[in-house]
């Protein structure tokens, strides 16, 4: 059964050791813990010392919460902050900043993906090359009517449950955005610039009904209204 949500693991000789992670399916990230563990490589190195001291078996693997694939991050800082974990390299939820690799690991990562069929490092026949090439033309910007209604249909009437907004307010509380402040360099204004140039928007030249605009309105004020009014009930309460 596929579960998307938080997940922890847990040492059963230390308790107080944890490692708390999210994935879309749960029960695959286990099991790629574990292969990553057998073969020394695991991106934890505190995690990875624990197996190599006490094994798999004092490892125990556990689902905290099942929550949507939007809500991952969130959800996981949540829990990063409240048991702030101990194997967890990084504290912030969806990040590697700050995670280092030794030579000893960054060697043994290079050594087990040598051969494996999605290394970079493998050289394509310019057949293959050019039927990726084929593949790939137009497949970015050129999207269907009816795959825009589909799509739109799909996360029509998705609604977040108290909890997961709560959780979510209480993650963000004195969080700023890591490119808050910073300002690009001419340069890679120009870049960007260059980047985008000849790229078709499915949506330029779009206009909006005034029906439409008046109800993106109403929405997002009710929704600044209801999430004040859920932050004053959880000040109040405490």
């Amino acid at each position: 059964m596929k579960i998307s949500g938080i997940y922890k693991i847990q040492s059963i000789i230390k308790p107080e050791r944890i490692y708390i992670g999210s994935s879309v399916f749960i029960h695959k990230r286990w099991g790629e813990h574990l292969r990553k563990l057998k073969k020394g490589v695991h991106c934890s190195a505190k995690l990875q010392r624990h197996y190599n001291k006490y094994g798999k078996d004092d490892l125990v693997f556990s689902i905290l919460i099942s929550c949507d694939k939007a809500d991952l991050i969130i959800t996981e800082q949540f829990f990063i902050d409240s048991h702030n974990p101990y194997f967890n390299n990084c504290k912030v939820a969806g990040s590697s900043l700050g995670v280092k690799l030794t030579d000893e690991t960054k060697q043994k990562m290079s050594e087990c993906k040598k051969g494996h069929k999605y290394n970079l490092g493998n050289k394509l026949s310019e057949e293959h090359k050019r039927n990726i090439g084929k593949s790939c033309t137009g497949r970015h910007w050129k999207v269907s009517e009816q795959g825009r209604k589909n799509n739109r249909d799909a996360h029509r009437g998705l609604k977040q449950s108290k909890e997961t907004c709560r959780k979510r307010s209480e993650s963000m509380m004195g969080h700023r955005g890591w490119s808050k402040g910073k300002k690009a360099s001419l340069e890679t204004c120009n870049k960007l610039s260059e980047s985008h140039k000849g790229l078709n928007n499915w949506t330029k030249g779009r206009t909006h009904s005034e029906e439409t605009l008046n109800k993106m309105r109403v929405s997002q004020t009710q929704r600044r209204l209801k999430e004040k009014a859920e932050l004053l009930i959880q000040i109040n309460s405490n």
